[in-house]
């Protein structure tokens, strides 16, 4: 999982599930 990967997962958040867009931000919380 890249810190790119996660940028993405932030602009596709907006079109996927509020459980998804919850992970995404653990995911970046996880990386610091």
């Amino acid at each position: 999982f890249t810190r790119e990967h996660s940028y993405e997962g932030e602009h596709e958040c907006h079109e996927l599930p509020q459980s998804v867009y919850v992970w995404v931000k653990d995911e970046k919380a996880q990386q610091g």
